[in-house]
């Protein structure tokens, strides 16, 4: 686990210090590791940093940023430690979490062999199928629904070229991989570089689910307020033509 000061975020990216008010009214903010090809921790995405600092600015409040691998944030989530960034809402999800409003939409790509592409447009397509997810990684009602039944799930590290060798060694049949406003023919070429060679793997032609993802906090931590006050910060920034900054990766 990293902490990070994060008001270093907002003089990084040039702006606004948070006032020194602020950092008595501390939150934790819980974030899922992100790596690095080789395995390493890598620095949270630009688009990530910018919502953190106009959040501090806009809630007049410190943010203690603490990454984790997912499944471990989650699991101190779900006690109450912190805010929670990133997380999909379903029903079970929703017995144990209060959510803001909608921050962004992920898509939830397919990947597979090259010359293993099949028709996949529902969640029934993927019937006898190894699918891998990183660890943690919970989506819609009806993907858990048919987890283990019409299809097994395989748990990875949050690494793509390591569920990409796992891929190509047939250990699973498909890949499942997270983007934002990227095109299929993008992410294809994205993967044909991290492979180092066009052709090995194959993205299928749509996404399988849409995935709206969300600040969240544990229903036991009496939290709601501070989500609303969220949820007027993200319309504020909508109103004022600001926010598509906060969705680019």
């Amino acid at each position: 686990m990293i902490n990070r000061r994060s008001a270093c975020l907002a003089f990084c990216l040039g702006l606004l210090p948070i006032r020194a008010s602020a950092r008595s009214n501390r939150e934790v903010l819980l974030i899922k590791q992100y790596l690095n090809p080789d395995g390493s921790e890598a620095p949270l995405p630009a688009f990530l940093q910018r919502l953190i600092s106009y959040l501090e600015e806009e809630l007049q409040l410190y943010f203690d940023v603490q990454t984790y691998p997912w499944k471990r944030g989650l699991a101190l989530a779900a006690q109450g430690k912190g805010l929670v960034w990133g997380l999909s809402s379903n029903t079970r999800r929703q017995a144990v979490f209060d959510f803001s409003a909608t921050v962004r939409t992920n898509d939830i790509w397919m990947i597979t062999r090259a010359g293993e592409r099949f028709p996949c447009h529902r969640i029934e397509d993927l019937r006898g199928k190894v699918v891998s997810v990183f660890r943690g990684n919970v989506l819609s009602d009806d993907f858990e629904r048919h987890r283990g039944q019409l299809f097994q799930v395989q748990e990875d590290v949050d690494s793509t070229p390591i569920r990409l060798r796992r891929l190509l060694a047939g250990r699973v049949d498909v890949v499942l991989l997270t983007t934002h406003n990227k095109t299929r023919d993008q992410l294809q070429a994205s993967l044909d570089k991290q492979t180092k060679q066009a052709g090995l793997v194959s993205v299928l032609d749509k996404p399988l689910i849409k995935d709206p993802v969300h600040f969240a906090y544990a229903k036991s931590a009496n939290k709601r307020l501070l989500l609303r006050r969220i949820d007027v910060a993200i319309q504020k920034a909508k109103h004022q033509g600001i926010w598509q900054q906060f969705l680019q990766p």
